[in-house]
């Protein structure tokens, strides 16, 4: 509340919404704020519920993890290592989405700053393709299973024998002779 005082020009003791334009008279300033170019209202409200404990890097990017290219940027200029590490860790842990990935590799600027997070990243998507890949080798190999339980038993009598070889034959004669 201190700092919201400070930022909007009301002086120490009034309420953050006015502040004196002259002696006297009270102007509503319910609006006001610091512009910080090239950064969002979002972002910047995110690390700002960040700083002051409301929530974790993980709970915001829990909620929307398309807010991670802003958060990163901010807290990155910030120098917040902690956030832009809770970051990093959920984006190793918790994101599913490979769409999302791609979007945040595609959205970090090549730096020494942005290697780890970009490696992250990678290496999350190489290890989510693996699944999925293993998951439909592993439906593609039950549905062949599948189909080979489905087929009647003869297919499999006779299998290298020539089509008459599976006959019997009854002796002609009385005799005994086959």
């Amino acid at each position: 509340e201190y700092w919201a005082r400070r930022l909007e020009g009301a002086p120490e003791g009034e309420p953050p919404d006015q502040k004196r334009r002259n002696e006297g008279e009270r102007v509503h300033v319910a609006n006001a704020h610091v512009p910080l170019p090239g950064h969002t209202s979002a972002a910047i409200a995110n690390i700002l519920r960040i700083m002051y404990f409301d929530a974790t890097a993980r709970d915001i990017l829990k909620q929307d993890p398309g807010q991670m290219l802003a958060v990163l940027k901010v807290a990155g200029e910030w120098l917040l290592h902690d956030v832009l590490e809770e970051a990093r860790q959920f984006a190793q842990k918790d994101i599913t989405d490979t769409g999302i990935l791609m979007q945040i590799v595609d959205g970090l600027i090549f730096s020494d700053a942005t290697k780890t997070m970009r490696e992250t990243c990678f290496e999350r998507l190489r290890g989510l393709r693996e699944e999925a890949a293993a998951k439909a080798l592993a439906e593609r190999s039950r549905g062949l299973q599948a189909a080979a339980y489905e087929l009647p038993p003869a297919a499999f009598l006779g299998a290298g024998r020539g089509p008459h070889q599976d006959l019997v034959r009854w002796p002609m004669g009385g005799n005994g002779e086959q």
